[in-house]
């Protein structure tokens, strides 16, 4: 699921979404909190920081360690390939999965012995969804858009090298070993962010994350196609499938893989609902962005950035998908006619492809999807 000029005015009333705030004078503060960071919350009229003062993410005291506390996450102690009976049960026979099997989801799922409720995925449904490990903990998620290549926000890699992060695919329970199949790890080897990347408004907030070896595609670990340039979703109903918080208030990530259906918004709409929730007239949408939500009690949370928002390419593929975005930001979690922004990932379908091209020419182990699925 930032500005000098946004604070003054929008942080009455409203507080910061799962992590504390340092509220400092601005002559204090080396970097102010980004507005992506943000999941405000509307507080029975008490204030997040005094008038004249500012949410600090760095004072000028410090290093460049952030000075806010971690949001709660959900704990996983030890890789799962640890366990030895860990992918071993007959429920579900995982296979070697062909190339043309981009984008297609598992619609029933993998594994029809689990009982799962509202609101959260099927084992093995999304098979391109990425969880981000740092130090042992879940932090984000990610896409899977070639074998060696996961797609992911920005931001939250800002303090984090690429030794730290361990990728985790095929991936549903985090908390649990007794599954029919067994999610696989990568280290990584490079992170490539987006040299344009505003970290005051998330404008171009995206990342690629090269793996120091691919993964073997399967039932439960396959890539997903990025769309064309110029390509719309606007009206149509997409997908985004994470980890993080099922409500704003949670104190804890989920550890299942969540899911929501939420409609796409075009430009004009989403400008204006996020204008009439508290970010002012002058408030404009990055080009770089998309939208998407507004619906209440549906939405992506705190702890769900860097996942995919996707989309059917229904009609003769209903169950096959395109990623269309990357949860970026958002004004508190499953408000009324309050959506949250993505990065819009068909604008940087040539970047996304020239950042891996060399990694392609030397290993000559992938090939890059010209086409649209």
């Amino acid at each position: 699921m930032g500005h000098l000029w946004i604070l003054g005015a929008l942080i009455l009333g409203y507080i910061l979404s799962g992590e504390a705030c340092t509220c400092v004078n601005s002559i204090q503060c080396r970097e102010v909190e980004p507005l992506y960071s943000w999941r405000i919350l509307e507080h029975r009229g008490t204030t997040a920081c005094p008038a004249g003062q500012v949410c600090c993410a760095i004072l000028w005291n410090q290093s460049n360690e952030r000075n806010t506390e971690t949001p709660p996450v959900v704990p996983v102690t030890s890789p799962k390939t640890n366990f030895p009976n860990w992918g071993t049960k007959d429920t579900a026979v995982v296979h070697a999965a062909p190339p043309s099997t981009k984008g297609k989801s598992n619609p029933c799922g993998l594994d029809s012995t689990k009982l799962i409720r509202n609101g959260y995925s099927l084992p093995g449904q999304f098979p391109w969804a990425i969880a981000l490990l740092h130090n042992g903990a879940y932090f984000g998620g990610g896409s899977l858009i070639a074998p060696g290549f996961v797609l992911t926000a920005a931001h939250f890699l800002r303090y984090k090298s690429a030794h730290e992060i361990v990728v985790r695919a095929g991936e549903w329970n985090l908390n649990s070993p007794e599954e029919s199949f067994a999610p696989e790890e990568r280290g990584v080897e490079k992170i490539v962010s987006h040299p344009n990347f505003d970290f005051k408004t998330g404008a171009n907030n995206l990342a690629i994350l090269r793996l120091k070896s691919p993964f073997e595609l399967k039932d439960h670990i396959r890539t997903i196609s990025i769309p064309m340039p110029q390509s719309s979703y606007d009206g149509q109903r997409c997908t985004v499938a994470g980890w993080g918080k099922r409500n704003f208030e949670d104190l804890n990530y989920s550890a299942v893989l969540k899911k929501v259906e939420l409609p796409v918004l075009s430009r004009y709409v989403c400008e204006s609902r996020l204008q009439r929730a508290k970010l002012g007239s002058n408030y404009k949408l990055p080009a770089s962005m998309i939208c998407a939500g507004g619906e209440l009690n549906q939405d992506t949370c705190t702890g769900d950035g860097g996942s995919a928002l996707f989309c059917s390419l229904g009609n003769e593929n209903p169950d096959s998908y395109v990623q269309v975005g990357i949860v970026g930001w958002g004004l508190g979690c499953g408000q009324k006619d309050i959506p949250a922004t993505y990065t819009n990932v068909a604008v940087f379908r040539e970047w996304i492809e020239n950042n891996m091209l060399p990694y392609i020419y030397r290993n000559g182990a992938f090939k890059i999807d010209k086409t649209r699925q």
